[in-house]
């Protein structure tokens, strides 16, 4: 999905992504912090030049974990989904 301002300027873009299109350091931070997890999906996020990796994990059946991540690899959040 793509925004744009009435000027005509994208403002917002989000897509999704696969784990081998993941920047090498989000993938580092991804298996030394939770190795134990598989990845499901993963929605890049770009605003005002700013880039976020949403990447929803899963252990097993019962466990899925929601990590956002920045374009430098550190986590911003992580919740039980």
């Amino acid at each position: 999905e793509i925004w744009y301002n009435k000027s005509g300027e994208r403002v917002k873009l989000e897509k999704e992504i696969t784990a081998t299109d993941l920047p090498s350091v989000i993938s580092s931070t991804l298996k030394s912090k939770y190795a134990d997890y598989k990845v499901d999906s993963i929605e890049m996020t770009e605003t005002n030049a700013k880039t976020t990796y949403e990447v929803e994990l899963e252990k097993g059946w019962s466990k899925e974990l929601k990590v956002i991540l920045d374009s430098n690899g550190t986590i911003l959040s992580s919740v039980e989904d």
